[in-house]
């Protein structure tokens, strides 16, 4: 749908891909609309380095009719790539523009399908089998960083697992759901709470994902239903009771649709 006039761009935040080999990046730009009030986006693929996204990301921006003149934040996501973190500050200090690991407070994207990480179309060249293994794979890396106190690390190793499942199997998926429970661990650690308003946001989009999508999906077992359980008690700790009961009632229907 074309923005409307006069809506406002908020930010962009790059995606830049792990596989030192890929040839290319993507990013959105997430603006507020005039006529409603709601963060949407807009999404740029294919390109081949930071300036060049962010310029495809204003052009796309003005041709559908968002304003740009106002300060935008650029956001890297939080992950142990520091070179890289450090390039796109000095990318926001050229245009005078703020620098973020995060979306700012109250600018998050109003429809969580729009969430999905953007990615280069290039990503999408493993099977959903070896997608799946690659996670796994990541989720352990994770795991063995997180107990070498390496937390940074872990949160780059979840990222990228976070990334490959909501490319291959979006948010109503067990290797969603096992990867966010393993990334709201990690970001507990930290002590952020920036990174734990982000834990709680994928938490909550993991509930909106199946209350209208539904659990189709034939990796579900009685064991991956527990870590909907365990999601719903780590948002009571995040301070959000809202989300115990729709998520304890999503693992009750999994597990009665296995019997």
């Amino acid at each position: 749908m074309e923005a409307k006039k006069n809506s406002t761009a908020l930010w962009i935040e790059l995606s830049i891909p792990y596989d030192e080999n890929a040839r290319f990046m993507s990013g959105r730009l997430g603006y507020q609309d005039a006529e409603n009030g709601n963060i949407s986006v807009l999404t740029v693929r294919d390109c081949k380095n930071i300036p060049e996204t962010i310029d495809k990301l204003l052009n796309t921006a003005k041709e559908n009719a968002v304003e740009t003149s106002s300060p935008i934040t650029l956001i890297f996501p939080l992950d142990e790539r520091h070179n890289l973190a450090w390039y796109v500050k000095e990318e926001a200090d050229k245009r005078k523009w703020e620098f973020s690991r995060h979306i700012p407070e109250n600018q998050e994207v109003s429809d969580f399908m729009t969430h999905k990480t953007a990615q280069a179309d290039e990503v999408r060249k493993l099977s959903n089998e070896d997608a799946r293994t690659q996670i796994m794979k990541l989720n352990e890396d994770a795991r063995q960083e997180y107990q070498s106190s390496d937390l940074l690390r872990a949160i780059t190793c979840l990222r990228h697992a976070l990334e490959l499942s909501l490319e291959y199997f979006d948010f109503n998926s067990p290797e969603t759901a096992y990867t966010v429970r393993n990334l709201v661990y990690t970001y507990q650690a930290t002590g952020s709470y920036e990174n734990e308003k982000e834990a709680l946001k994928l938490i909550q989009k993991i509930s909106d994902s199946l209350k209208i999508k539904g659990f189709k999906n034939r990796h579900w077992t009685l064991e991956t239903a527990s870590l909907l359980e365990e999601l719903a008690m780590q948002s009571i700790k995040l301070m959000n009771a809202e989300l115990l009961e729709p998520l304890t009632l999503f693992a009750n229907q999994i597990r009665e649709s296995l019997n």
